[in-house]
């Protein structure tokens, strides 16, 4: 087999506040007080037959649709590249400041800070450009046990102060229920002799682990430490967020025997297995080790027929019902309300005047007939990456999931998580604006979307 050959760049910046900041992305105000390690924003250009494709990893929990079109079109005015050619992803960790303009909580963005990765973003992608040189891609696929869905039935403790025994959703650890274990890797191995090589990793796992008043990148920072360790070959490592909305990493607790106070006795009855909170750094460092161990003992397949390609189309998710729009604006109006729930008011006010439909971009960006990444606007349910998987392999094309691509619009769930409700069904959408929840459409609309994206690219 014949391997083609294109051109590929690594470019990297800083982008850690040099003052405290509020961090976004777990309950409870926290402020970044130092740095556990340097948030940064990485990006990688690859060029071939006059096609170059960008992508650009940055160390935040969201990225808005706003800072990545104004990066889009930054891009196509210095470089001459077209905004769909620009894949645009957070990490998602949990210990940076917002970089995000929808996320109604009581956390802000700060325009700073913006700005500072905006200009980190512009160097890390100017430096990837042009710094391009002959480089061979590798595919490999492997899995780590790193991850753990965190939807599962338990016994309503609302509903047992009234008699009735009824189960509910919530945030505890679910082994029978779906999770998304594969680590996809792409590696462009770099042809110049002693060149890093440039390493894009896929890992369905939640950068939540580290929880101080801290920035970090958590354990998607640590990875290339623990894969140069292992490999003889140096490699730069750029980080996608997996399809995980609905998973948390596998680190639990049990509750202890207990019969007073209440609760806890409850918790030792019904309840014991839960989610341990006081996570360390040694813990984002046994993942990030975990993965690349099995990033490092994959099968590597090189992938030949390049053909560059990109295109993003936009999807209409419905909401299941017409917002209330005489209760958003009194509590638009409210002066008791906390500021972030009147702004989210007005934002649903502005946002659905004309239908309950939100927006939502597919991307696809492709390395070849054999081998593409698929991006997506939310923090999307795991059975979604095992739908591509079963959808595409027959064609022989690994697809790459991608989430928190290019803006964000909240969890993505399946028609059947959609009917048991819970935590990213409900009591996370004043989060993103959103006045209700999904309709259970949601799921074939976001299928036919990614279909949609590939309908130029299979035939």
């Amino acid at each position: 087999m014949t391997v083609d050959r294109l051109n590929a760049g690594f470019g990297i910046a800083t982008i850690t506040p040099d003052r405290s900041l509020p961090l976004a992305g777990i309950s409870g105000k926290r402020f970044g007080n130092q740095a556990l390690d340097n948030l940064k924003v990485r990006a990688i250009a690859v060029t071939h037959a006059d096609t170059t494709l960008v992508l650009v990893s940055v160390d935040v929990l969201y990225v808005s649709r706003t800072f990545c079109d104004q990066l889009g079109s930054w891009l196509g005015q210095n470089f001459g590249i077209t905004g769909d050619n620009l894949l645009v992803a957070a990490t998602h960790t949990h210990c940076a400041p917002l970089l995000f303009d929808r996320y109604f909580q009581d956390v802000l963005t700060d325009n700073e800070f913006t700005a500072h990765a905006m200009a980190g973003a512009q160097s890390a992608i100017s430096t990837a450009i042009e710094s391009q040189s002959e480089a061979v891609i590798e595919f490999s696929s492997s899995s780590a046990n790193v991850s753990i869905n965190r939807r599962a039935q338990r016994l309503d403790r609302v509903e047992m102060r009234r008699f009735r025994l009824r189960r509910s959703i919530a945030n505890r650890p679910n082994p029978r229920g779906p999770v998304d274990n594969t680590v996809r890797t792409i590696r462009f191995r770099m042809r110049v002799p002693d060149h890093p090589d440039i390493v894009l990793i896929s890992a369905g796992c939640h950068p939540s682990i580290i929880r101080e008043d801290v920035y970090s990148a958590d354990y998607p920072g640590l990875i290339e430490h623990h894969l140069n360790e292992i490999n003889s070959r140096p490699a730069q490592v750029l980080f996608v967020q997996g399809f995980s909305g609905d998973s948390r990493p596998l680190l639990l607790a049990t509750a202890p025997m207990a019969v007073w106070p209440p609760g806890r006795g409850f918790d030792w009855l019904f309840d014991r297995q839960k989610f341990r909170k006081n996570s360390l750094v040694s813990d984002a460092n046994w993942v990030a080790a975990t993965l690349a161990k099995s990033i490092a003992q994959a099968p590597v397949a090189p992938l030949a027929a390049l053909r560059l390609s990109a295109r993003r189309v936009e999807v209409s998710l419905a909401l299941d019902e017409t917002p209330d729009f005489d209760q958003l604006r009194g509590l638009a109006e409210s002066e008791s309300e906390p500021e972030w729930r009147q702004n989210y008011a007005r934002f649903a006010l502005a946002a659905y005047d004309e239908g309950a439909i939100v927006p939502i971009r597919v991307h696809r960006w492709s390395l070849g007939a054999a081998l593409c990444i698929v991006g997506l606007e939310g923090e999307i349910f795991s059975e979604f990456s095992s739908w591509m998987d079963r959808e595409y392999k027959d064609q022989g094309l690994n697809v790459v999931p991608a989430g928190c691509v290019g803006g964000m619009v909240g969890y993505i769930p399946t028609a059947a998580d959609l009917a048991e409700g819970g935590y990213e069904i409900d009591r996370s959408r004043t989060m993103f604006g959103l006045p209700s929840r999904f309709a259970k459409s949601v799921e074939g609309a976001l299928k036919n979307g990614i279909k949609e994206v590939f309908s130029d690219s299979l035939s």
